[in-house]
């Protein structure tokens, strides 16, 4: 019997050893993942936007979002407004100085063109740094007007292309057929306020940097009393740089397949953006629901998530 017993064990930690001589490599780093966090990160996505630009703004559906720098330096973001095909129907920068916030309205962007105002040669407080002290800028910004009041034209073609999915060319489908404006918005930390498209390998080479400094929320409002009379908001989805940190065109090697812009980014370069398929807002962290009215039970309480996929993350 001791030796039947001896031989099985000896058995038992020979069948161990071998498992432990053919198991894979545990990575161990979080940002690898497609696991959702709320960290300050190098992108911000806001995964549905719906605006009715038609309406008065007292009445009308709408969407607003913010950027807040987390860091004492200061920072330039680009935001695109992507239609619901993923073609980018217009971009601009954002100057953040040293612990920075801005609010952007979607319905002020969209039904008056309104683009909020930041400049490089705005005051700062007196604990950010200096607006000329991040090392991972351009040696030219060009952020000294970033924002301003669209041409009427522009306007017309941007409400057009996220409503109708039509651009100038009639037989160029880039977007759903919709009543309001819809699409999603994604904000990058860049170097400078440069006005290369989103669709050049010059942006995601020479533009885009990768310091996790950015975090952000969003609410979408209904204000119309009989049909809506409603907000609710949620935590930006916050898409990290792995490895975090470098300056335009730093590349590091990671364990990511594929990652959040792979689909734009040139063919032999994946850039370090942790992969998001399937990404949504988290509503079990921190969902905000406000209404208007009297209370009701948590039971009977009615939420809504919006979802979000890439297909890339694999």
């Amino acid at each position: 019997m001791k030796r039947t017993f001896l031989a099985a064990a000896l058995l038992f930690v020979a069948s161990l050893a071998n498992a432990a001589s053919v198991a894979k490599p545990v990575i161990i780093e979080n940002n690898a993942s497609c696991e959702l966090g709320h960290y300050p990160a190098a992108t911000l996505l806001l995964p549905y936007f719906e605006v009715d630009y038609r309406a008065a703004s007292s009445t009308a559906v709408n969407t607003i979002f913010t950027i807040v720098n987390t860091s004492r330096a200061p920072q330039i973001v680009r935001v695109t407004i992507w239609t619901d095909y993923g073609f980018p129907a217009m971009w601009f920068s954002c100057f953040l100085t040293g612990y920075d916030a801005q609010t952007f309205s979607m319905y002020e962007m969209i039904a008056r063109g309104n683009i909020p105002f930041t400049s490089s040669a705005f005051s700062r407080g007196t604990a950010s740094a200096e607006n000329s002290t991040n090392g991972h800028f351009n040696s030219e910004i060009w952020c000294e007007r970033a924002g301003g009041t669209m041409p009427i034209a522009s306007i017309q073609r941007l409400q057009k292309i996220l409503s109708t999915g039509q651009r100038d060319e009639p037989n160029c489908r880039v977007g759903g057929e919709h009543d309001n404006a819809v699409g999603y918005v994604t904000m990058d930390l860049v170097n400078s306020c440069g006005i290369d498209s989103p669709l050049d390998a010059s942006y995601w080479k020479e533009m885009l940097l990768f310091d996790n400094v950015l975090t952000g929320d969003y609410e979408r409002i209904n204000p119309e009393v009989t049909q809506g009379n409603y907000a609710g908001g949620n935590p930006l989805v916050h898409i990290r740089a792995v490895p975090d940190g470098g300056v335009a065109g730093s590349v590091a090697a990671t364990a990511l397949p594929y990652t959040f812009y792979d689909r734009y980014t040139p063919v032999s370069r994946s850039l370090p953006r942790s992969p998001r398929a399937g990404s949504k807002v988290d509503a079990k962290a921190s969902t905000r629901i406000t209404r208007s009215g009297a209370k009701v039970s948590s039971a009977r309480r009615r939420t809504n998530a919006n979802t979000f996929a890439t297909r890339r993350c694999r």
